[in-house]
């Protein structure tokens, strides 16, 4: 039996396409690929759709978006830009993931993510690769900003409100490390 797309998932192809192709552009996505830039312009304005909430629950501020229509919100947006389309796709799939894994954690976090002020786009250990369900690192309890305390080869994700990298890793059973630190270089 063939599936058919629901009117929202209808909407949502219909409604990423054109984004896309009116705010993003190509000549906007070769310029990322050209100079080898994190597409921050590109990633803010998903953000003010919805995309970087996307699979975000919608009490946590999300579109609560199933699989289809993450799928087709992805495959929009990688028919014009793939750099974005990519960042997107593990900000919310894995990015995310991690993030919800902790409730406390999806309650501090999520709305950030979900304003595109955080965006999850890699996860590695120097002692796991990306195979994060092995990360064991621990979060503490910051006072104004969370702080990487564990070791860290090259992750980094880039926020669209910070111009300094942010690496970023998770556990799913308990963690999400993140920092902000000026000593760190892109």
């Amino acid at each position: 039996m063939p599936y058919t797309l629901t009117d929202d998932e209808q909407l949502i192809r219909k409604v990423v396409r054109e984004f896309a192709e009116g705010s993003i552009g190509l000549e906007q996505a070769a310029d990322f690929d050209r100079h080898d830039r994190f597409p921050a312009e590109a990633v803010q304005a998903a953000a003010g759709l919805g995309l970087t909430a996307l699979t975000l629950p919608a009490e946590l501020g999300g579109a609560g978006a199933g699989p289809t229509a993450y799928a087709l919100a992805i495959h929009e947006l990688a028919k014009v830009c793939p750099n974005t389309a990519a960042i997107l796709a593990v900000h919310n799939g894995l990015g995310l993931r991690a993030i919800l894994a902790n409730p406390q954690l999806a309650a501090e976090v999520a709305p950030k993510a979900a304003a595109g002020e955080l965006v999850a786009v890699l996860a590695t250990e120097e002692a796991h690769g990306s195979d994060v369900g092995s990360v064991r690192a621990v979060r503490p309890r910051p006072a104004a900003a969370c702080t990487a305390s564990a070791g860290k080869r090259s992750c980094r994700s880039k926020s669209a409100a910070c111009s300094r990298p942010m690496p970023v890793s998770a556990n799913s059973r308990t963690t999400l490390r993140i920092s902000c630190s000026s000593s760190v270089r892109v």
